[in-house]
């Protein structure tokens, strides 16, 4: 069974090398989360204009008129959706629309 595991890390000693500086870190697993859980198994998405992922499922917002589409657009915000309808996203309904 795979998990997840957050975990809780503190700086234990840092290590001068030339002028880089490495840290070595003391980390306890403070929880661990099984991956079957609901909120690790939905599909995070990508805004289709900015291309940012969602930090937690179902957060963005699809594309109404993609509803029953294979590959619909989700947007992070109406300001996205807005400049993604005027630059492209139009197109792919207008080809829709036609047939």
């Amino acid at each position: 069974d795979k998990f997840l595991a957050k975990l809780n890390c503190d700086i234990a000693e840092s290590i001068s090398v030339a002028d880089d500086k490495f840290s070595k870190f003391n980390c306890d697993i403070t929880e661990s989360i099984s991956v079957t859980d609901d909120k690790f198994l939905a599909k995070l998405h990508k805004c289709a204009n900015c291309d940012i992922a969602e930090k937690e499922p179902k957060t963005f917002k699809r594309c109404h008129k993609c509803k029953g589409k294979s590959n619909p657009k989700y947007y992070c915000s109406k300001t996205c959706q807005a400049l993604d309808w005027r630059l492209k996203h139009k197109l792919d309904h207008r080809d829709q629309d036609i047939i």
